[in-house]
């Protein structure tokens, strides 16, 4: 399903450079016309299971819970977001990666602060104090989650057993090198991903978005390699607590090493407002935005 998935962002993307602006304008409406018929039979398929009792309620949860129906339910808009409580996912080979905790205000799949929402108010998932809006995170290595954490927990916890806090530096690369021919080695098939070395997978890892969110690509070792020797700033990048975010789009070359909290929170941002096959445009609103908001934060490489 991965490797069907990035043929057909490679194919949309190839649609959206056409340069005859009616044959690009009929080649988007079609593609949206069988969108929308598949849809529309998904969407039948549902009605009748929940029209079916037990028997389809259980099968539907079978259907919910297969990588490859969601991904394919999350493409046409039908797959019910978690709730607060659950993971968002990584869809992958090694899957053994962090992910951010649904409901936080500066969560993966880009939807507003409970307090925003409901009036309730986020609470520290170590000790259940109540936070503000803007708080720290703690990773679970075991678990692959990202928890919201008080400052106090933060402080006591960081370090024992699987708790890590996640980073805190933010670092705006304006002379990162990244020749194209480089790019092509690391075999992203998008122009947007962060790279972050995994404890848990053994290496680097690079991912980046799609409508199930966050997703791996295998990274050719060699050309990883190449992209340190020529920048060696990455040398320093932490295990597991801060990735390296490559912008491309739009014709843009944005670079930074940001805390991994920040590196999903884009993601899932993007995975929050993406629409059909190739994003409906999701890209061009979020990142500009985001990563706007980012370089004013950030300290600039010298």
């Amino acid at each position: 399903m991965r490797e069907r998935l990035e043929r057909v962002q490679r194919l949309s993307q190839r649609v959206e450079e056409i340069a005859d602006p009616d044959a690009r304008e009929a080649a988007e409406e079609l593609v949206d016309a069988v969108l929308e018929l598949h849809g529309a039979g998904l969407a039948r398929i549902g009605e009748l299971l929940e029209g079916m009792g037990e028997a389809g309620a259980e099968a539907k949860r079978g259907l919910l819970a297969d990588d490859e129906v969601a991904e394919l339910l999350l493409i046409h808009g039908l797959m019910p977001l978690p709730p607060a409580s659950e993971e968002l996912p990584v869809v992958g080979a090694g899957g053994e990666l962090p992910v951010v905790q649904a409901g936080c205000g500066t969560n993966g799949n880009g939807a507003a602060a409970p307090d925003r929402v409901t009036g309730l108010k986020e609470r520290c998932e170590l000790c259940q104090a109540e936070l503000p809006a803007e708080h720290r995170h703690l990773l679970h290595l075991e678990e692959r989650t990202i928890l919201c954490a008080c400052e106090t927990c933060v402080a006591m916890r960081s370090g024992e057993g699987p708790y890590r806090p996640t980073g805190t530096r933010l670092l705006w690369l304006g002379d990162f090198e990244l020749p194209d021919e480089l790019w092509a080695g690391l075999r992203i098939p998008i122009g947007l991903a962060f790279f972050m070395r995994s404890s848990s997978a053994g290496r680097v890892v690079g991912m980046y978005p799609s409508p199930a969110g966050a997703t791996e690509c295998e990274l050719q070792l060699s050309a990883w390699e190449d992209l340190c020797a020529a920048n060696p700033v990455l040398d320093g990048l932490d295990e597991d607590v801060e990735g390296l975010i490559v912008n491309l789009t739009g014709g843009r070359r944005q670079f930074a090493i940001a805390p991994i909290d920040d590196c999903y929170r884009l993601v899932g941002a993007i995975r929050d407002g993406w629409e059909g096959i190739s994003g409906g445009g999701a890209v061009e609103r979020v990142v500009p935005a985001f990563l706007g908001e980012l370089r004013e934060r950030a300290e600039v490489a010298a």
